[in-house]
């Protein structure tokens, strides 16, 4: 940041040269030069990338837990030290057709997403959230949260004691946010979750907190 601090008037592409430069000159001074690698990321893309990493851990994990293995062993003790999961009752479950609550659970999910950093004073970096329609640990529509750092640090067992407020807080922003179908202030894009995702994902919230209620 020294290059931007002698020339504040620097473009973004002058500064990505200086950074690149700076970069591959301490490659060349450790001897590794040859194996430096450069890649550029397109930021308007990065939620839907993280949501396709995400939507991939979750079908790894699944398959990881098909067959007994050591994968399947550290699959299963990840799942039950350190993810915090909460599923929706059958009976409740059957409201919907699949897609319909897929598109609400990515609702949730999204939500969430929002709300947990806030209540956890982490970067939403540091926690993740996951969504399946039937979760090979509970057979259930079901909502995983669990920490993106190895090993964890406590934020999902945090996060799972306050659940009644995320909720809570999830359903006041997706009812206070003036969009009609969903938008990424809340739910997510339309186009994401579909033109019922928005009404899905506060019904399902609805049903969650009234499960604890009951």
């Amino acid at each position: 940041m020294g290059a931007l601090a002698d020339d504040p008037s620097m473009d973004g592409a002058a500064l990505g040269r200086v950074i690149c430069d700076a970069y591959y000159e301490g490659c060349q001074e450790a001897g590794t030069s040859d194996d430096a690698t450069l890649s550029l990321t397109d930021l308007s893309r990065l939620e839907s990338l993280m949501n396709a990493y995400e939507r991939f851990g979750a079908e790894a994990l699944a398959a990881a837990c098909e067959g007994e293995s050591l994968i399947t062993g550290t699959s299963r003790l990840a799942h039950k030290e350190s993810d915090r999961a909460e599923t929706l009752r059958e009976e409740y479950a059957a409201r919907f057709d699949k897609d319909t609550l897929q598109n609400g659970m990515m609702g949730v999910a999204n939500l969430l997403r929002i709300v947990a950093p806030l209540y956890l004073m982490c970067s939403p970096r540091d926690v993740a959230i996951s969504y399946q329609v039937k979760c090979p640990f509970t057979q259930k529509p079901t909502l995983i949260l669990y920490d993106n750092c190895p090993g964890g640090v406590g934020l999902a067992e945090k996060a799972y004691r306050m659940r009644d407020i995320l909720l809570t807080h999830a359903r006041m922003i997706a009812r206070d946010c003036p969009c009609e179908h969903g938008c990424p202030s809340c739910v997510g894009p339309v186009g994401e979750v579909g033109e019922n995702g928005k009404a899905t994902a506060l019904a399902l919230i609805d049903l969650l907190l009234q499960k604890e209620e009951g």
